[in-house]
This record gives structure tokens, sequence and C-alpha cells, in this order.
């Protein structure tokens, strides 16, 4: 089941059973755990109703599992990373203690809950994995879509009593990644820094929130091609003084470049922002950029930049080239093709 799907049962009735709590969204996953044991009502003595074990052999869990709770018709049994469920056992006998659970798990007692907590995916190939699947409850925590994201950002800036735009919030994810703990981390900040106001900006986040480097290329990028090379050279001292390797800078401008030349040839096709999105699979603020750029330069010019900056990442891969300054070389080409617009 989905997140959402475990969390509409938790509201339908007490949880019961065995759990799987598996996937990339970590968030959401320690949430769900939380609300799981707010909602087996453990009563006054919960510290003594909640067992946590770090990847127990069959012997210790299924003795967790049998204790009685005290006071309370439930106790919370919580295993982390078990290495009968990725990786590898360390201590015990993988092959044994993944037989004795399949035996015994179908038949656990009705006043346990035990949850086994994977950080990240779990190894479908495994056989406790495979008994789960068959008697308990899979709960999958995929990693949140953009819409989801935007509405996170948005019910978390709102209860600060701040607005916020889906461009703003767009820019936020692109700007530092789409892990939620880093996402809310990031919008903590916002709230802190636009005390007092109403709403927050493209401004506020370029102030204050920590860029992961890809969007720093892309606010690289878009300098350079802008032809503002007092500023895109201090931009790339920025990068290359925070320990960012020149190659792989090189790669990521080689890609903005080719998405503003695939956004010049999609818009001399007639194609909208909204489609131009949809097939580079960006955001719409950045495919505005994007376009605005795109009309600064004829399609060669842009196809000649994606082709400059390939050879020079291939001269560089070669040998015939010093890593050092093939960003130079790169920005510096494309400064030389500004004016040639379309």
């Amino acid at each position: 089941m989905t997140h959402d799907e475990f969390f509409k049962s938790l509201k339908a009735g007490t949880p019961t059973g065995l759990y799987l709590f598996e996937g990339e969204e970590e968030h959401i996953k320690r949430s769900a755990l939380s609300q799981l044991e707010s909602a087996l009502n453990l009563g006054a003595f919960s510290d003594m109703n909640v067992t946590a074990m770090k990847d127990p052999d069959a012997d210790k869990l299924i003795a967790a599992s049998e204790t009685l709770p005290f006071m309370s018709d439930k106790r919370l049994v919580v295993v982390r990373e078990s290495g009968m469920l990725s990786g590898k056992a360390k201590d015990y006998d993988e092959a044994s203690s993944a037989e004795r659970l399949k035996d015994y798990l179908p038949a656990l007692p009705d006043t346990t809950v035990l949850v086994f907590y994977v950080r990240g995916a779990a190894d479908k190939r495994k056989k406790l994995y495979q008994t789960i699947k068959k008697c308990g409850k899979i709960v999958t925590f995929d990693r949140l879509d953009q819409r989801q994201l935007q509405s996170y950002i948005a019910r978390t800036l709102k209860k600060a009593g701040l607005a916020v735009t889906s461009d703003a919030c767009d820019r936020l994810i692109y700007s530092v990644g789409d892990d939620l703990t880093t996402v809310l981390s990031e919008t903590e900040k916002l709230i802190a820094y636009c005390d007092g106001r109403d709403s927050v900006t493209a401004d506020d986040i370029r102030a204050v929130c920590s860029a992961r480097t890809e969007y720093r290329v892309f606010e690289l990028a878009q300098t350079v091609l802008e032809g503002r090379s007092t500023q895109a050279f201090a931009m790339l001292r920025a990068l290359l003084t925070d320990g960012e390797q020149p190659l792989m800078l090189l790669a990521l401008l080689n890609r903005q470049c080719r998405q503003v030349y695939d956004a010049k040839i999609c818009m001399n096709k007639g194609q909208n922002q909204a489609a131009i999105a949809g097939m580079l699979g960006i955001p719409p603020f950045a495919v505005k950029q994007l376009m605005t750029l795109a009309r600064m330069y004829s399609e060669e010019a842009l196809s000649q930049m994606v082709r400059r900056c390939t050879q020079i990442e291939f001269d560089v891969k070669a040998g015939r080239l010093a890593e050092e300054s093939a960003m130079e070389q790169a920005m510096l080409h494309i400064l030389s093709l500004k004016g040639n617009a379309a």
C-alpha cells in the first residue's frame, strides 16, 4: 500500500499485525511510525510497551513479540536495519532465522504490532520480504512528486502566515532537490527569513536557501548566456572553491545549453511553455527562463554551443585538454556567440 492508504487505514481503526515500512521518502516514513504508535493508545506506560530492536535474529524477535503488553491492549515492536531485508545479517545465520520467521509471523500474537523499518528500499529477493508480503502489509514510501511537494511547502508556509506562488514552490524544489526532509528544512529557513512579511518570493529563495550544484549551474548558465561575463566567472570561482569538479560542472553546463537549444526547436515548431515543460521534464518557471534565453540566439548558434561543449568534454576525457581550463573555454565560447540572435 502507499503511505496515503496507510494513513487512511489508521483513521479507520486500530492497527494490527505485521508491517514493513520501506522506500526513499524518510520524512513521511518517520511520521507514519509516530502516528502508528499514537494510534495504538499504549496508555500511561507506553515506554514499557514499545521495543526497538536493531537487526535481531529470530529468537530475539520472537521473544519480544511474545511479551505481553503492560496495562494496554497492544505493544509495538520496531525492527530496524534487519539484515534479513537489506544488506546481510552480521551476527546470526540469516537463512535459519528467515525460515523460523516464515513459520512464526503468520501466527503473530494479536497483542503485538510488529514493524520492520527499512531505510531506503527493501530487498524483494529476501525470504523474509516474501513472508511479510504473504501475511503482512508492505507500506511503500516513494518520493513525492512535484504536486505533492508543492502542497507540503504551501501548507507549511500557510501555517506561518505566508503565501507562496506555485512558481516559487517549483523554484524551491528545483533549487534544493526533491527530498522532503531537505525541502521542509529550507522552508523553515524561509519562514524565519520572511518573518513579519505576508509572502515568499523567488528572491527570498535565492537569498536564504542552500542550492544544490545542479541549480547553481543552472543560474551560472543563465548568466553566461545573458552575456554577463564578470558575474559568470565569479560564480564559477565560487563553485570551484566549494570543491566542485570542473568536468562535472562542464557536463551540467552542456546540459543547460542543450535544454535551451531544445526549447528553441520547440518554440520554432510553435509549442507553448506547458508543452515544452512536459517534453523536457522541468518546471514551468525554468522553461520560461529557457525560452527567454532561446530568443537571444539563433538555432544554429545554440547548436554550435552544444557541439563545442561536447567537444571540450571529449577532449578532457581524451587527455588533450586540462580539466582545470575546460569550463573557462566553454564559457568563453558561449560568450563569443552573444548577439547571434534569432
